[in-house]
């Protein structure tokens, strides 16, 4: 199967890179890589930039990691969904839950945007 994943960490953000078919066969590769990535970090972002297909499986992996991170006070979103990846984000909705329309940049300025104002205000309180 046509399927790779890496894992890097950028502005206090993990994120990992999929690429190739992210399907029933690779489903199971990319849960087991979110299980170890949230409990190091809360905000993961999954690349899809290098994905050239995905099923209902691959789709429902997004949607586990997206609820794991959730459960753990944290967030998982998607970033440079396109071509027939797209059609499955429109099919299950997937858009407003997991975003997948901006870029892997856009989504990490949005993350350490994020990160500065959870630090301001937990300062303000800590005062």
């Amino acid at each position: 199967m046509d399927f790779s994943l890496d894992r890097r960490h950028e502005n206090g953000v993990e994120i990992i890179g999929l690429r190739g078919h992210l399907v029933a066969e690779t489903a199971d590769l990319l849960s087991a890589c979110v299980d170890t990535t949230l409990p190091r970090s809360r905000r993961v972002i999954i690349d899809m930039t290098h994905t050239s297909l995905l099923d209902q499986d691959g789709f429902a992996a997004l949607l586990r990691g997206e609820h794991l991170a959730r459960q753990r006070h944290g967030w998982l979103r998607v970033a440079g969904v396109h071509g027939a990846v797209q059609e499955v984000f429109t099919t299950f909705d997937g858009w407003a839950r997991l975003g997948g329309n901006a870029t892997l940049e856009m989504e990490i300025e949005r993350a350490t945007a994020q990160q500065a104002a959870e630090a301001y205000f937990d300062l303000g309180r800590a005062r």
